[in-house]
């Protein structure tokens, strides 16, 4: 599966409204994100 820039930015901005938000909780050694 190809991951594409658009990809990437839908991406980084779920993750950014999660730590603002507060319901990003922790990260796996691989980089997983566990929401809450």
């Amino acid at each position: 599966m190809k991951v594409t820039e658009l990809d990437e930015r839908v991406i980084c901005g779920y993750v950014r409204m999660a730590l603002r938000g507060g319901i990003l909780y922790a990260t796996s050694e691989r980089g997983e994100g566990y929401l809450a």
